[in-house]
């Protein structure tokens, strides 16, 4: 089992709904697991000891990764970014009475909801740091 660490300023929302600076911190929990078949990586990712994402790759021969269980911690992230932009699009189009985005209305959202996001910005700042 290996350990991976991130570290990042950021700012979350306070008891009052004030905007506050602090350290947030990730960790990927990382193994490896075998089996005649194949083999593979399992990554979990934690914040505040609550796991948040999990991902498991399998391989049948090798992996050409930059470094190793980048592609498994990189699927974590991944799926805590499109879980939160399906989330955020839903309500979106629910409180606009919207039934199909156009690209207009797309780029609205991209620009003015996903961007003032803290959770989904909190999630890329992780994603930038692998």
């Amino acid at each position: 089992m290996e350990l991976k660490n991130i570290k990042f300023d950021s700012k979350r929302l306070d008891y009052d709904g004030n905007l506050e600076d602090y350290v947030s911190e990730w960790t990927f929990v990382n193994e490896t697991w075998e089996t005649s078949q194949a083999w593979g990586h399992r990554s979990v990712l934690i914040h505040n000891g609550v796991e948040y994402a999990e991902n498991k790759v399998r391989y049948y021969n090798r992996t050409w990764e930059e470094y190793r269980y980048k592609t498994c911690m990189s699927g974590c992230v991944y799926k805590l970014l499109e879980e939160r932009y399906n989330e955020l699009l839903n309500r979106y189009k629910e409180e606009n009475n919207i039934s199909r985005m156009t690209q207009k209305k797309r780029e609205e959202f991209e620009s003015t909801i996903l961007e003032n996001d803290l959770r989904y910005q909190e999630y890329k700042k992780v994603k930038e740091c692998l």
